[in-house]
């Protein structure tokens, strides 16, 4: 399973490992929902090709965000924040 996933994520995978080579960190906060449904479970099984490119991937459960200050919880928001300068 993971070397067909592999070969589809490899693109991305290549991507992080040249940002982390010149020194960019990449971070990655997963809010999930609890109990873990099959996808969830499907990507942290996952999880460790992101690690392994050089990826700083947390999981956080959606019980312990609501005092953060976070965008919408509906499941299709995204946020890529790209600093050149770090």
């Amino acid at each position: 399973m993971w070397a067909v996933r592999a070969s589809w994520w490899r693109p991305w995978l290549d991507v992080e490992a040249e940002a982390t080579r010149r020194g960019m960190v990449l971070r990655r906060a997963r809010i999930i929902s609890e109990p873990i449904s099959p996808y969830i479970r499907y990507e942290y099984d996952g999880t460790c090709t992101n690690i392994a490119a050089g990826e700083q991937v947390r999981w956080l459960p959606r019980r312990r965000t609501a005092d953060l200050l976070l965008p919408g919880v509906d499941g299709r928001t995204a946020r890529l924040h790209l600093r050149p300068d770090a």
